[in-house]
């Protein structure tokens, strides 16, 4: 994020209140998730790949890969950013702030490549005095540019001031020009169409650089804080007066066109898989930050607010919003799963997940507990606790553990069956009845499945030997392979 210290930042989203949403968000609506999973050690993530206090700080998706930026909440930097195959088909990749020669990095932002398979990143030791530019190809360190300055990141490349010019990198070569008023008056700039786009805060305008020269796209209001942002190809101007006496606007670049009035101050800008971009927005007009996520979708936007926070405030942020589902920003991939970021800097849940069936993820650091339930080497627990009947058969509650092997859970309240389908193979059950139909064969069930604490319960191995998983014991724990 921009024009905040990154520590401070955590701290704040850590200590806010939640005020009720403003309008509905434009992607889908959730309602309180159905089901509730904790994948232990990682999970999709990757096994071992977080560590207790780290959180997720932001989400990128870019050709079958989802980015996860990761900070440690001890220390307030952003320490790696983890590169997980969407289909869950290769290799979890885990990438490090890790230059020849160079100690003490960390990461300051990402962003997706104009190509695809490109991840470009910003890294800066501990003291702020050496930064790098680095490019990853999937999930791999392709390439990196030393820069005299924190780079501004575009799709296609990054860009930093280096005295009286413009420096620019694709990855592959440097450019650079003049900067034609003086570089103070220069603060706000972009990479935009592969070229320096920039806020003339002596003048008040946007100048960009095309075709070698410099041409003015818009001019704001005198005395005005701007901030540039460039996502999805596209360059946004965010303006308010400087003295925080008058609202300002949101401008799109490429028309002119004004999209909204507020005290916007635009942190970051993400593309979601619908075509909406995600504007995390920090007003801080007075002693109270509101931060809000706000969503541009054909020319309209929505705004909900993500917390409040007074500079000598002592709250936690809640565990759950106005609607049900974790407080924090939110990304929707292109799947249509819903992923919510940071719960709180101080718990043990790195991200969460949201499906489109309502099932909620939360991945975490945190070994597994109670009941000792292993998913191909990843910790599993449930808001429903499993349990041994009598007879001594595991049960376990059908959502989560459909979420786990990959099925589709149909549940049909009057006849008080469940059916669940994975691939080519459907099983169908009825609450009470030992008998079950496996593709229309009936056969006998270990257990009958039952409903516990409002939860439906089935057997384990019945379930996951079904769908072809073998279940075996093991010093007093259960494991699915």
């Amino acid at each position: 994020m921009k024009k905040t210290n990154s520590l401070i930042l955590t701290l704040i989203m850590a200590l806010s209140l939640c005020s009720p949403a403003l309008a509905t968000e434009t992607t889908a609506d959730r309602s309180t998730a159905s089901a509730a999973v904790t994948v232990h050690n990682g999970g999709e993530l990757g096994k071992n790949n977080l560590s207790g206090g780290e959180c997720v700080s932001d989400i990128a998706e870019d050709d079958g890969f989802l980015y996860f930026l990761v900070m440690d909440s001890n220390t307030g930097y952003q320490t790696k950013i983890i590169c997980s195959p969407m289909d869950g088909d290769g290799p979890v990749e885990v990438c490090l702030p890790e230059i020849d020669g160079a100690a003490g990095l960390h990461f300051i932002n990402m962003e997706p490549g104009a190509s695809a398979g490109m991840l470009w990143a910003v890294l800066e030791d501990d003291a702020q005095q050496a930064h790098y530019a680095v490019l990853f190809r999937s999930g791999r360190l392709s390439a990196y540019q030393a820069c005299e300055g924190r780079a501004v990141l575009g799709a296609e490349g990054a860009i930093w001031k280096k005295d009286t010019e413009f420096v620019y990198w694709d990855g592959t070569q440097t450019a650079a020009c003049p900067i034609p008023v003086p570089p103070e008056n220069a603060a706000e700039f972009v990479l935009w169409n592969g070229s320096p786009c920039f806020f003339d805060s002596g003048n008040h305008s946007v100048l960009a650089f095309r075709d070698g020269e410099w041409i003015t796209l818009f001019t704001a209001p005198d005395d005005s804080q701007a901030e540039l942002t460039v996502c999805g190809g596209t360059a946004y101007l965010s303006y308010r007066s400087d003295d925080g006496t008058a609202a300002g606007s949101l401008i799109r670049l490429s028309d002119g066109e004004r999209l909204g009035g507020g005290n916007f101050n635009i942190q970051r800008m993400r593309m979601q898989s619908d075509g909406s971009v995600q504007i995390i927005n920090a007003d801080s007009l007075t002693n109270m930050i509101t931060y809000s996520q706000i969503t541009l979708f054909e020319d309209a936007l929505t705004e909900r607010i993500v917390g409040e926070y007074f500079t000598k405030a002592d709250a936690k942020l809640p565990e759950t919003g106005p609607d049900g589902l974790p407080t924090g920003w939110r990304f929707t991939d292109s799947r249509g799963d819903l992923w919510i970021y940071p719960e709180t800097v101080d718990t043990a849940a790195a991200v969460t997940k949201v499906t489109k069936d309502g099932t909620t993820v939360r991945y975490t650091a945190e070994p597994a507990s109670e009941f000792g339930l292993w998913y191909q080497g990843t910790g599993i627990s449930f808001d429903t606790v499993p349990y041994i009947t009598d007879t001594g058969y595991t049960m376990v509650p059908v959502r989560g553990t459909a979420y786990l092997l990959g099925a589709d859970v149909v549940w049909d309240g009057d006849a008080h069956t469940v059916t669940l389908r994975r691939g080519e193979r459907t099983v169908s059950l009825t609450i009470g009845s030992a008998a079950a139909s496996v593709d229309g064969v009936e056969t006998t069930l270990d257990a009958p499945a039952v409903i516990d604490g409002g939860r439906t319960m089935l057997p384990l191995r019945f379930l996951a030997e079904t769908f072809g998983f073998s279940v075996r014991w093991e010093n007093d724990a259960v494991y699915i392979d």
